[in-house]
């Protein structure tokens, strides 16, 4: 019985083993894909590119599986253009690319610009008075997200001061007690700084998170200079943030999480 009972705990070890090492090929294959597919999409992604862009030089990057849409992609760019880079994806029917909106829509290009611009404005403001703990994103301005880039910028053109109205100045900070007073006095030294430096961006969103509380924070966002130059910012702030619902061409302001 003895002996029975060894061979029946070694058959049981063996299936165990060979259902975990089926799990977790299944559970590899789904997250990175299969070798014989990978290999499927590397021909299929060059053969795209050398059909649809002959009179191009690109440089076709690494194949990368992505679970979350089961395709394949790779990164296509112009070692000579800066913005001139863009997905081909690989399904298994056929490759597709976003060329189009990448690159010949502006994107990258208006991508690339909020970056440099981000890159002038950061020690600039870092030198100015309540901001020196700050940190400073830009991103495109929500008119430009919702109705797209008029006009086009030129591929690879550099930024210059005027094209700052097109992007938003994104700050967050860490406060005690997070108020719509500090936020009115952070975002008015921040516009003050920019505008004596010649720029002169699209909006502003602040927001400060509670260092004493987790998951607290003020959001306050779709603030345009015009209503910084008022003066009466605080009081606006209050005034939209008693609003049960975000009024058109008013700043959204909100504490979180939201009591009831």
């Amino acid at each position: 019985m003895k002996v029975k009972k060894r061979v029946f705990l070694k058959i049981g070890a063996a299936l165990l083993g060979t259902g975990m090492a089926a799990f977790l090929l299944f559970a590899a294959t789904s997250f990175l894909g299969d070798p014989i597919s990978g290999s499927l999409a590397k021909v299929a992604i060059h053969e795209y590119v050398a059909q649809h862009y002959p009179e191009r030089e690109f440089e076709i990057g690494e194949i990368k599986y992505n679970f979350k849409f089961g395709e394949y992609s790779a990164k296509v760019s112009d070692p000579t253009s800066r913005d001139t880079q863009f997905l081909v994806s690989w399904e298994g029917n056929g490759c597709s690319d976003n060329y189009e909106y990448a690159v010949l829509d502006g994107w990258n290009t208006m991508d690339r610009l909020a970056e440099e611009c981000a890159e002038e404005i950061k020690p600039l403001l870092s030198s100015a008075e309540g901001l020196e703990q700050a940190a400073f994103t830009v991103t495109l301005s929500n008119e430009t997200q919702e109705n797209g880039i008029t006009p086009k910028p030129a591929l690879d053109v550099s930024f210059e001061k005027e094209m700052a109205s097109d992007f938003t100045l994104i700050i967050r900070a860490d406060s005690p007690n997070p108020s719509i007073e500090e936020a009115a006095r952070m975002l008015e030294a921040a516009d003050q700084t920019l505008k004596a430096n010649g720029y002169f961006l699209a909006e502003y969103t602040i927001d400060l998170q509670d260092s004493e509380q987790e998951d607290h924070c003020l959001l306050i966002s779709d603030v345009t200079p015009e209503l910084i130059e008022e003066g009466n910012l605080v009081k606006r702030f209050y005034q939209c943030e008693s609003s049960d619902l975000p009024q058109e061409g008013e700043p959204f302001v909100r504490f979180y999480p939201i009591v009831d």
